[in-house]
Formats: structure tokens, sequence, C-alpha cells
């Protein structure tokens, strides 16, 4: 008996054999990857009902890959722990981008650019640059963290963090939390 259901992204009704369920298939309207539910659902046959059609390997495989490499890219980022030593090249100049004033000097509002700045660095990969800024978010200690747990909460990212996957973005914030405690 065949499975009937409803892809999820474009609301068409499949028809789908019985050795495809649980199964990861691509719907035949929309074209994209859906997975065929375990259990038979008892909907009369229409004439809008799709018949199923075959999963595009080089797609999966595709697909695979790339949530692979960010998996292991976002892993990378959350496991960077190294300090860069402290040496008088490891501050930036004072007409840097990357300078910051001394922590005693930073106000709520400076504090929330410098975790967002530190955020985006870690998103693009510039760990030495945002390792800079660690210390002074962590001397901030609850102020820093109530920044950072508004920036979690909020549906809308900042400016500054847009483009950052929610994952990513949700693992870093976690990561700079740890690191305040």
């Amino acid at each position: 008996m065949a499975i009937i259901f409803t892809c999820k992204h474009c609301g068409k009704r499949i028809e789908a054999p019985e050795k495809t369920r649980s199964r990861r298939v691509k719907c035949p309207g929309c074209k994209k990857g859906i997975t065929v539910p375990d259990n038979k659902q008892q909907d009369a046959h229409s004439d809008n009902t799709l018949k199923l059609a075959p999963l595009d390997q080089n797609e999966e495989a595709k697909r695979k890959h790339l949530l692979s490499e960010t998996f292991n890219l976002t892993q990378t980022i959350l496991q960077e722990r190294s300090e860069p030593a402290d040496s008088d090249d490891s501050i930036p100049p004072m007409d840097s981008p990357f300078f910051e004033p001394p922590a005693e000097a930073i106000d709520i509002e400076e504090l929330h650019n410098i975790i967002s700045k530190y955020l985006r660095l870690m998103a693009d990969g510039e760990l030495n640059q945002a390792s800079q800024l660690v210390h002074m978010i962590a001397s901030k200690g609850q102020s820093s963290i109530t920044i950072i747990d508004k920036i979690a909460v909020n549906d809308m990212p900042e400016p500054e963090l847009d483009g950052i996957p929610p994952q990513v973005l949700s693992g870093l914030i976690r990561n700079l939390r740890s690191k305040i405690n």
C-alpha cells in the first residue's frame, strides 16, 4: 500500500511506495528534500496527488558535504582556546580598527559593540583579533553576560551579526559566555 503525505515545503500531496518509508526523498513538486513519514495516512486518492520522484544522489551528497563542512568549521571555531602570547606586537596600534579603550573606560553601549565585534570576528575566523577582545569583555563580568543574553534571545540579529547562521551564532555566544563564567 502506498504512503500518501503532504510536502512540508510546498503543500503538494505525494504518493510514495511502501519501501521509501522513513527515507529521504525529493518532492516532485518543489524539488526539495523531504522525509517520507513512517505512518500510513488514510487520505483518499485524489487527482492532484503526485508520484514520488527519485532523489538526486549528487544533490544529496553535496548537501551532506556542506553540512559536514559547516559542522567542522563550527567545531574548530568553538574549540579555539589558544590565546596570543602577551607581547607588544599583539596589541593593535591606536589607529587600528581593533584598538579598544581600556576596560574600565567602557560604557554599556561600547561593551555591546565590542561583544558584537568579537562574535563577528570569531564567525569570520579572525581568532587572534577576537581573542584580544575576550579579556576586555570578561573584565566587565555581569554586564557582559547581560548583553550576551540579550543578543542570544533577540529574534532579529544585530546588523554586525547579520549573515551568521543561527546555530553558529548560538555556539559562539555559549562559548563566550563560558569564558566569562
